[in-house]
């Protein structure tokens, strides 16, 4: 049995815990929030048996086995250290940390203390992602081109994490990513040319980009995300042979369409849970295998992403306060 610990029990940790319960061999065995109040009602609504009103008391707990981090990402880099550094592995939720700089000492932590770190990039274990990956390449043919799109209007509180610039908030650490990381899980990896635009609002962080990737094999990507505008939030990979509709929301996919020139049939990948689940039993399998890292979400391409944000960033002259 493999016992979790949560950092920071908000919104997105309420999915954790919804997905464990599907997960065979793993549970949520603590919670831990600066405010025990908050806690002890997450872990009450939850049915978690402990509630710590501080990190550090839950990180000494001997049964703890993991730690998820779910506070907002200016802090994810300081709760990874000290889990790592408490003998935790860790599964952090994304953007894993808010620059390179932040990830690469907590990888070599993590390898010299021979325990598992892994970003939740989630999108990337899920059975509609995992077949676009595999038996969607063979009806593809050669892939040409990406689009992918993540906009939701209506953030409007400046407040608000996503536009908080002391919190990290912002559109491309909250919702780039996930179109970058469509890109280079379809593209090949790391693109060898990129450009891209970012538009900075009131609040101080980027509130509209567009990105634009170009691989040497011939590979494009067009891809945007906003906070501004209700987008499609779907994507395409486009082939020789075949397009793949990953349809909205395409993040967590239940539905892909395939698009040929005889017509076209839908194929349906519906979630055991709420798709958490399956970042959830890559961990477990990893920490029961003894790896450091998943060799489906690499150290490698956690640091690629962050070195390929923090150049777009670098483009557009955004940097944050405390970095």
């Amino acid at each position: 049995m493999i016992n979790w610990g949560i950092i920071a029990p908000g919104r997105i940790a309420h999915n954790f815990c919804e997905a464990v319960e599907v997960v065979q061999g793993q549970r949520v065995l603590a919670a831990a929030s600066r405010n025990l109040e908050r806690s002890e009602a997450f872990c009450s609504e939850k049915g978690v048996e402990r509630a710590y009103g501080s990190y550090a008391q839950m990180l000494k707990d001997g049964e703890v086995d993991a730690v998820y981090i779910a506070s907002p990402h200016r802090f994810h880099a300081d709760s990874v250290r000290e889990s790592l550094e408490a003998g935790k592995h860790v599964l952090c939720e994304k953007p894993v940390t808010v620059n390179a700089g932040e990830l690469k000492p907590l990888i070599e932590l993590a390898r010299q203390k021979g325990l598992f770190f892994m970003e939740a990039m989630w999108s990337k274990f899920l059975p509609a992602w995992q077949y676009m990956k595999e038996d969607g390449l063979k009806e593809l043919g050669e892939v040409k081109r990406i689009r992918a799109d993540f906009s939701f209007g209506g953030h409007r509180d400046p407040q608000d994490r996503l536009l908080n610039i002391d919190l990290a908030g912002g559109s491309i650490l909250d919702m780039g990513i996930y179109v970058l990381s469509m890109a280079l899980w379809m593209g090949g990896g790391k693109p060898d040319e990129v450009k891209s635009f970012g538009r900075i609002g009131e609040t101080g962080v980027d509130v509209q980009d567009s990105y634009l990737l170009r691989w040497k094999s011939g590979v494009e990507a067009v891809l945007c995300s906003s906070l501004e505008v209700n987008g499609p939030c779907s994507a395409e990979i486009a082939g020789t042979d075949c397009t793949i509709v990953a349809e909205r929301p395409f993040w967590g996919a239940q539905k892909l369409r395939l698009v040929n020139e005889d017509g076209e049939r839908t194929v349906d990948f519906p979630h055991r849970a709420n798709g958490f689940e399956y970042e959830i039993e890559e961990a477990g399998r990893c920490i029961a295998a003894g790896l450091v890292e998943s060799p489906r979400h690499t150290h490698k391409e956690m640091l690629e992403m962050m070195e390929l944000m923090d150049g777009m960033r670098a483009e557009w002259g955004f940097r944050y306060p405390f970095e």
